[in-house]
């Protein structure tokens, strides 16, 4: 038997089942159920249908009923661990033993959200838990179902309401002012500053608009998303010229521009003075 049929098994008789997994590598499958994802440690490309995104610590995310998803390592030297809980709508509700998808169990359960009011499907995002609050969540119902006290069902299934209503708020039009959104994107910059990335791609990424996280993101970081980048990039950069010896050209590909002069031009506009200038006076102040 295979360890989703294990964990199918489970969630068929007992309505969920929790576990802390560190498979860096999982086939392409779907379930019959929903699953709630915590990742504890490290990152794993996450594949959902068509859309890949590379996932670190801090971030979740809910499958829904039927939908097809896969990891795949990013790195095998890296430590990768995920808190699952894989669920039955019924086990939160017995009326809800017919719902199908995530937009009616919304609709319909004891704590409503309206669908229509969602920028986004939440089951088509990933989200970062910057305040650790789904941590706390999760940890204590993966603790409940591994002590199992006296009802300790009960226990999770106040918990897992939690976790959702938390996840919910994310994408609610009424949420928050953005500052999750912001937060993930300057995670994902310090994770992928050496690749060509966009806001773009960003937020095809989240399944948000261009124009929305725009606005978001340059008024909770000060800056535009490109402005940004480039901080973030000449910050690695000096760092590089100060610390190594590598070339100009090296470092310039280390930190995402693949025309060395373009990125000379950039960073002397930037620092003042040109690369090996900024080098020279680290190294004659550090004497």
């Amino acid at each position: 038997m295979t360890h989703l049929e294990r964990c199918t098994n489970t969630v068929l008789q007992d309505g969920i089942c929790l576990e802390l997994c560190d498979h860096k590598t999982t086939p392409s499958h779907h379930h019959c159920f929903f699953e709630l994802v915590y990742v504890l440690k490290g990152r794993t490309l996450h594949t959902l249908e068509n859309k890949k995104m590379v996932i670190h610590e801090g971030d979740y995310f809910l499958i829904d009923i039927d939908r097809t998803h896969s990891y795949d390592a990013v790195s095998e030297d890296e430590e990768f661990s995920i808190i699952n809980c894989m669920f039955l709508p019924q086990f939160l509700d017995r009326a809800l033993v017919h719902t199908h998808q995530f937009n009616d169990l919304i609709n319909n359960f004891l704590i409503h959200f309206n669908y229509n009011s969602f920028e986004s499907a939440p089951t088509q995002n990933i989200y970062h838990d910057s305040d650790k609050k789904v941590l706390f969540l999760m940890q204590q119902m993966l603790a409940e179902y591994d002590e199992r006290y006296k009802e300790y069902m009960e226990v999770i299934r106040s918990y897992l309401s939690a976790a959702i209503i938390h996840l919910v708020r994310n994408v609610s039009k009424s949420g928050d002012d953005g500052r999750d959104i912001t937060h993930y994107i300057k995670e994902y910059v310090a994770n992928n500053y050496a690749q060509p990335i966009t806001l773009t791609e960003i937020c095809k990424n989240i399944n948000f608009s261009l124009s929305n996280i725009s606005i978001i993101f340059t008024k909770n970081a000060g800056m535009t998303f490109r402005e940004y980048l480039q901080n973030v990039r000449m910050k690695k950069a000096s760092e590089m010229l100060e610390k190594t010896d590598k070339t100009i050209a090296e470092i310039a590909n280390l930190v995402g521009y693949s025309d060395p002069a373009f990125f000379y031009r950039l960073f002397r506009k930037t620092m003042n003075m040109t690369p090996q200038e900024y080098r020279k006076e680290r190294k004659d102040r550090s004497q």
